[in-house]
């Protein structure tokens, strides 16, 4: 059975491919006599859900109908970065391949990938399209290796009835750590078993509020963590406060048997909930309660872990000029319109994510908020970050269940973690 939220999803992609097509409906291109066989190129593309995938099989239909001297074969790439180090290690990778920005560096450093400048240099203001924010952030020692395609910046989620209920006023943009802390007092009332936030095990919420404080995870080579800067772990102390000391946020405990993850917010627990773009299509159409968002709470600064989907070209690729035309296919305004027009990310170009649908389709009313955090964006070292976090999560777990103080903790991680980025 389709939950409404599916429902909505497969009606904007049906509106979307019909846009797509009346607006790529050209004559087709025939192939060039002197070179008649067409250039074959893969393209591994990064969507998870049936509605998106039908729609990337459209738009790369399209191409190959207005392209005939270049075909494109299409795959389906879901982050399996072992698979993709093989490729590269047997010259066998696609041609070019959607990956999220924070495994582009340590493929960049190891030579898998083919540096974009002299390419973008050919198209004068390509770059300008997009936010600047995530072309400083698909580059690295000083070569840009990807073209952005959506980004998903984090906002401050709240539940306006738990608000007006406890006579709080609703988050601005002059928001700090004081204020939010005297809020969440507010907010909290264990009778009716409601809170105002959950401190979670997740990267993008813990890593706000140390880079809010000027705190830092890895240096910015990515060769050391900085888990035991004093910045960074006032902050995890902030948190960890949080929970035991002002009892605003549930315990780890309490937050499982809630369902964990963002489920108590789901289902009006809790107050507030730190999310990316991602949260919206559901929140439009399952969230009981009326909802807004509001830029993260401040301290010396605003920060949040770069999240983006770009498109980077392989060194197995034999084909730069024909590969290079449908990356540039693919991040059109045209293709890229279809698929921001969901609600599930923030378009990397500029004119889409300013304009009507976007910034007019509401809830949630403040959609500017979104646009307003990129400013803080904290590009990721490069790192191998999944071996980081297998390192690095359980020992924050402790922290976060109270069973260590954060000066063994993190010292704990800093050890740990520093030896795993010695062997490489």
């Amino acid at each position: 059975m389709l939950t409404a939220d599916s429902k909505a999803r497969r009606l904007v992609l049906v509106l979307a491919v019909t846009a797509f097509l009346l607006l790529g409906t050209t004559p087709a291109i025939k192939p060039n006599a002197a070179n008649a066989e067409p250039i074959t190129v893969r393209y591994a593309y990064w969507v998870n859900n049936q509605s998106d995938i039908a729609y990337m099989n459209q738009v790369f239909k399209e191409f190959n109908r207005t392209h005939q001297d270049i075909q494109v074969v299409p795959e389906q790439f879901l982050g399996d970065y072992t698979k993709l180090t093989t490729q590269l290690a047997t010259n066998t990778a696609p041609d070019a391949v959607e990956m999220a920005i924070e495994y582009m560096p340590g493929f960049a450093r190891a030579g898998g990938l083919v540096p974009l400048d002299s390419l973008v240099g050919r198209q004068p203001g390509l770059n300008d399209a997009f936010f600047p924010a995530l072309v400083k952030g698909w580059s690295y020692g000083g070569k840009q290796y990807g073209v952005p395609l959506n980004c998903q910046p984090l906002v401050m989620y709240y539940n306006q009835d738990i608000f007006d209920d406890a006579g709080v006023s609703y988050p601005t943009s002059e928001w700090d750590w004081d204020s939010f802390l005297a809020s969440a007092r507010k907010l909290t009332n264990p009778s009716k078993k409601r809170w105002a936030t959950t401190v979670m095990n997740w990267d993008g919420y813990w890593s706000s509020f140390v880079y809010a404080n000027g705190g830092q995870v890895l240096s910015s080579d990515g060769k050391q963590s900085r888990m035991n800067m004093p910045e960074t772990k006032q902050a995890l102390q902030f948190l960890v406060d949080l929970i035991f000391r002002y009892k605003v946020s549930p315990t780890m405990a309490e937050w499982a048997t809630m369902g964990g993850w963002n489920k108590p917010f789901i289902d009006g627990h809790v107050a507030v909930d730190i999310e990316g773009r991602w949260l919206v299509p559901q929140a439009r159409t399952d969230f009981k309660f009326a909802w807004d968002v509001a830029l993260l709470p401040k301290r010396v600064t605003r920060g949040f872990p770069l999240y983006s989907l770009g498109v980077v070209i392989t060194r197995s690729s034999k084909h730069l000029d024909a590969i290079w035309q449908v990356v540039n296919y693919v991040a059109s305004s045209k293709v890229q319109e279809g698929l921001a027009r969901t609600g599930t990310m923030v378009a990397a170009r500029k004119n889409l994510a300013a304009s009507d649908f976007f910034l007019k389709t509401m809830p949630p009313r403040n959609n500017v908020a979104f646009l307003e955090m990129l400013q803080w964006a904290v590009p990721l070292p490069p790192a191998d970050w999944a071996k980081v976090a297998n390192v690095q999560n359980p020992e924050l777990q402790k922290i976060f269940a109270g069973e260590v103080g954060v000066d063994e903790g993190t010292e704990t991680i800093v050890q740990k973690v520093n030896a795993l980025l010695t062997k490489g």
